[in-house]
């Protein structure tokens, strides 16, 4: 096989979920939980997920690091890619021994194919330190790709016999189109409980400095089949593009029954930051907006020991201070339940006319022991329902978050949705 050709067949294979505007959910807790944490998230992956949760405890936090990739598609990729290969054997038959039934498959090839996102793929990691002020500093990659077949079924013939036709296959503009986006991204995040409601409402922000670099490229299955040992790599760095980019993403909780219920909301992307391409068009991160419930029936704050006037004051029957979140020393949390949908859809294709995503999702988590979790959840795509339903996984051990995300549906025995996420998080 030829080496251009060889080279998108690869990424048929290897690729994912293309997600330039999906709500960028980071952690492995989420992850586990299906893919909730705006109500729940409680470690410095709050950054993205939910910037108000930093706010929610005295203590200094890190993520180091994290490291998550995704992978989706609505179609068969095993049969795309297969119809792919077949079609540049059967051309590679045509040109070295002319025949009918030859030109004839590689036409089948053509017809049988998808005109349709293929897949694509995603993977991030994040660097993060929260402080108890509580300012957050963070570093973040993601690296975004989709490969999408276009299918030409006007220049092609069904029927095919020698001589072949002028439009049966040498004028076909079938083509696979990639691309990817390569996105670096430093955040400051602030959060702050308002004091006047008991510390009860908190609310934050992460702004955000990044700076993009995209690559594309796009040719004719024709020109793949039968064009030589093309350099696919000077291809990409001819269609390279960097530009910079602001942007925003600010979230609130309320707690509730002495913080046993807890609703968030977050909106990401609020400044709209467009991506260039060359000789492709720019999309932007358009702004999203995602709500969170989460229930902890057993959930208990611990502070420390008070003060003597405190103390006296109390022996009095005088109501002492009000506690402040500085003052927790531990927090007993052993079940979890939580809960979040997306409030817009958003686009999940850097192509910009692929997949759209709009989540539903939920999980639990049991925390028998402080160094012990264990998590499981499900969610699932409202917008494209050829994805099925997704069940999630993961567990904590110590400092060390393990997650995967595996899809119901199939196409043979390859999941039409696959995730995982590893994390080290420590709380100081």
């Amino acid at each position: 096989m030829r080496t251009a050709a060889a080279a998108m067949l690869v990424l048929l294979a290897a690729a994912g979920s293309a997600g330039a505007q999906e709500f960028f959910l980071v952690g492995s807790r989420s992850l586990a939980m299906g893919r909730s944490g705006v109500a729940s998230v409680s470690d410095a992956s709050a950054v993205y997920t939910n910037p108000a949760a930093l706010a929610s405890t005295g203590f200094a936090g890190a993520v180091i690091p994290v490291l998550g990739a995704g992978a989706f598609s609505p179609v068969d990729i095993r049969e795309t890619r297969d119809l792919v290969d077949d079609f540049v054997a059967a051309l590679d038959e045509f040109q070295s021994s002319p025949n009918a039934a030859a030109a004839q498959r590689a036409v089948d090839s053509i017809l049988a194919l998808d005109d349709d996102l293929v897949a694509g793929a995603e993977a991030h990691s994040l660097v993060a330190l929260t402080l108890p002020i509580p300012l957050t500093l963070s570093y973040s990659e993601r690296v975004l790709t989709d490969v999408r077949i276009v299918v030409d079924k006007q220049n092609i013939s069904t029927v095919v016999s020698l001589p072949l036709p002028t439009n049966s296959i040498v004028n076909n503009e079938s083509a696979a189109i990639g691309h990817v986006a390569w996105l670096r991204q430093v955040g400051l995040s602030y959060a702050a409980a308002l004091p006047f409601l008991g510390e009860n409402l908190l609310v934050g922000a992460t702004g955000i400095i990044g700076h993009a670099t995209t690559f594309n490229d796009a040719d004719t299955l024709i020109n793949l089949a039968t064009g030589g040992e093309i350099d696919w790599r000077d291809r990409l760095r001819s269609n390279r593009e960097s530009s910079c980019y602001l942007d925003l993403v600010v979230g609130a909780q309320a707690h509730f029954f002495e913080r046993r219920l807890v609703a968030g909301i977050t909106a990401a992307h609020l400044l709209s930051p467009t991506i260039e391409r060359r000789h492709a068009a720019d999309f932007d991160l358009d702004p999203q907006v995602r709500l969170g419930i989460a229930f902890s029936p057993f959930y208990e704050e611990h502070y420390g020991e008070p003060e003597a006037g405190e103390e006296a004051e109390r022996a009095e029957g005088t109501a002492a201070a009000p506690r402040r979140r500085g003052d927790i020393r531990s927090i007993t949390n052993p079940l979890t339940f939580t809960f979040d949908l997306d409030l817009t859809s958003n686009e999940s294709a850097l192509e910009g006319i692929g997949i759209e995503s709009r989540h539903i999702g939920g999980g639990v988590e049991y925390a028998p022991l402080p160094w012990l979790a264990l998590r499981a959840g499900v969610y699932r795509n409202l917008e494209e329902s050829d994805l099925g339903t997704t069940i999630t996984a993961g567990f904590q051990l110590s400092v060390l978050e393990i997650a995967g995300a595996y899809s119901l549906r199939s196409a043979d025995d390859l999941s039409n949705e696959m995730r995982v996420s590893v994390g080290l998080s420590v709380t100081f």
